[in-house]
């Protein structure tokens, strides 16, 4: 699927980017988790360029130098401060957006129609995402989402869960790990 949006598109980058915290449409906060570049892609290029100048400035004084340029709010939109912290890999690639948003080719999936949609449906609840994803029937047979995003926790509940049995044999993990009812 990838390949094939790509080609559609006509982009040397295909990704996701994250509603959630995404104010403005025309500047999507991009993900990270999921990077699919062809080689030499100018926005991967630049990319780790600026994320070298956030681990070197630190995220006080890389948000500070979007401040003194004027940038800050168009560059962070709905990040709050708990995930503008984390998040310095988003700030980066939407400062790069912010700056020359015709520079690149990029293909942007919003994550919460696919890799994010139970976090999404769930309201971001960490907790209920193993239940509904390895516990609960499947609702329908129709066809699965390419990926579904586990955050640090997700993954490790979804480990132990697993090593301890806990699956139903229709739920939807158990039909992405093609486990017959």
């Amino acid at each position: 699927w990838v390949h094939a949006l790509q080609a559609e598109r006509q982009t040397d980058y295909v990704g996701f980017y994250i509603d959630r915290f995404t104010t403005r449409p025309d500047l999507p906060i991009v993900e990270n988790w999921f990077m699919a570049a062809a080689p030499g892609c100018l926005f991967v290029a630049d990319l780790a360029r600026e994320y070298d100048t956030v681990l070197q400035l630190g995220e006080a004084a890389y948000t500070e130098q979007l401040r003194t340029q004027g940038r800050y709010d168009q560059v962070v939109q709905g990040l709050d401060d708990q995930h503008r912290q984390y998040l310095t890999m988003h700030l980066a690639a939407a400062s790069l957006l912010d700056a020359s948003p015709q520079r690149y080719s990029m293909a942007l999936l919003r994550a919460e129609d696919t890799a994010l949609s139970l976090h999404a449906a769930l309201g971001w609840r960490k907790r209920h995402l193993y239940a509904r994803m390895a516990l609960t029937p499947c609702p329908a047979p129709g066809r699965l989402p390419a990926l579904i995003k586990l955050r640090g926790g997700d993954r490790r509940v979804t480990e132990q869960g697993l090593a301890r049995g806990w699956l139903l044999r229709g739920s939807l993990l158990a039909r992405y790990l093609d486990l017959k009812p």
